[in-house]
């Protein structure tokens, strides 16, 4: 007499790869509210772990926790940041550098031509 309804869930999405999840982590901000939100709690946390000592950081990191995952990410992402920034500092640097390996090539053959003429004039 009285059917029982049967509702279909939408199947799950699938999980991003790991490019997908790099390249938001690479576009997201320190400042992003997610990390905002999280700071007070990598805060706890970290005095919980304390507290428990160095058994319980063995426990944590056995038992792939969401708060684990999410503070690897952010250090993910702090380690990005400063990597790209290293990055375009060693891009500077280098730049520089072959600026003055060029000056100083010039240099030698100025001196080299010096010391030709010192040579023929004596």
């Amino acid at each position: 007499m009285f059917r029982r309804k049967v509702t279909e869930l939408p199947p799950c999405p699938q999980r991003p790869s790991w490019d997908d999840m790099e390249e938001d982590l690479k576009t997201s901000l320190k400042t992003d509210v997610v990390f905002t939100i999280a700071k007070k709690n990598q805060v706890d946390k970290a005095r919980r772990e304390d507290r428990r000592g160095s058994a319980g950081d063995k426990e944590a990191a056995g038992d792939g926790s969401a708060d684990l995952v999410f503070l690897r990410a952010a250090e993910f992402v702090e380690r990005n940041d400063s990597l790209l920034s290293s990055a375009a500092s060693l891009a500077e640097e280098g730049e520089r550098l072959r600026e003055v390996s060029e000056c100083l090539r010039e240099t030698v053959e100025e001196v080299k031509k010096q010391a030709l003429v010192a040579i023929d004039g004596c």
